[in-house]
């Protein structure tokens, strides 16, 4: 329920700025948090807070905004390129705060996106392959060409398409997760040696003066 709401809040105020936006976002998350250690059950305490558009409508209100005077047309794909720009953006900005593990970590998932980009390239060959095979009987290389362009075009559209929801679920919230985990990280308490009473006796002044 609390993910679902985030995750909607976050399609939902694309008018304001990436910083504005996780600002908003952790009021919430804070809401509901304070409303679950009080004891309330997660399903209500989101519930408590209304809707997205109920919530989205408040939040642009405290910010001076009237959502209803501005037009949003931007397209599916307009949309991807935005969220894929902004996750680029998050990778950058938190590489260079990261210690070299952590960056390790994301430089070996982008090798595995890379992996899958070039395994979807293993289907095209096949289909293009078949078409060969059929195209031959006309012997047109003309046909032959235009076939092969659109299987490259094709190939392009699906990569363009899986790498942008890919790189984009993977990578989108990293600087908030990276945050997150440093918040939460514990604090290393250094052990306090207990001093027993015997401890004491044996230091006590007392002692000191009768060996002098």
């Amino acid at each position: 329920m609390k993910d679902k709401l985030i995750s909607n809040l976050r399609n939902s105020l694309d008018i304001l700025t990436s910083e504005a936006k996780e600002e908003e976002i952790q009021k919430i998350e804070g809401q509901i948090n304070q409303k679950l250690e009080s004891g309330t059950s997660e399903e209500d305490a989101v519930k408590s807070l209304g809707g997205v558009d109920e919530i989205v409508k408040e939040i642009y209100l405290s910010r001076g905004i009237d959502a209803s005077k501005i037009t949003k047309k931007k397209g599916f794909f307009y949309g991807k390129l935005e969220e894929l720009f902004e996750s680029i953006h998050n990778v950058v900005d938190t590489m260079s705060k990261n210690t070299f593990q952590e960056n390790i970590k994301i430089i070996l998932d982008l090798l595995v996106l890379i992996v899958i980009i070039c395994a979807i390239k293993i289907p095209f060959l096949f289909i293009e392959n078949i078409g060969d095979s059929l195209l031959e009987a006309l012997e047109n290389n003309t046909i032959n060409m235009i076939w092969g362009l659109v299987i490259d075009l094709a190939y392009i559209i699906v990569t363009i398409m899986v790498f942008m929801n890919i790189f984009t679920k993977w990578f989108h919230n990293i600087k908030s997760k990276t945050q997150v985990k440093k918040e939460e990280s514990p604090k290393i308490e250094m052990p306090q040696k207990k001093i027993e009473g015997k401890e004491l006796e044996s230091v006590s002044l007392t002692d000191k003066v009768d060996k002098q």
